[in-house]
């Protein structure tokens, strides 16, 4: 039988100190591969989780998002 890593994961302690995650790690959900990061909850509420999770595609990571394109204004376009 083969093995079925679909809907399974797997993280590791981060040594590095100077990053904000303590865990990270790859997921796969649905045939799709993951980044998954685990942040510790700094809060002093009790009803707060210990961890926060953020799942990241892979060629996202470190990706800032494309400014939208400005629009093309005419003459036509003014009202006056």
């Amino acid at each position: 039988m083969e093995y079925d890593d679909n809907n399974k994961g797997a993280l590791w302690k981060t040594e590095d100190s100077s990053k904000k995650y303590v865990l990270n790690g790859k997921v796969k959900v649905d045939g799709r591969e993951l980044l998954v990061f685990a942040y510790k909850n700094e809060t002093e509420n009790d009803r707060a989780p210990a961890l926060n999770l953020s799942f990241v595609e892979p060629n996202n990571v470190g990706a800032k998002p494309a400014p939208a394109p400005a629009a093309q204004v005419t003459a036509d376009d003014l009202p006056f």
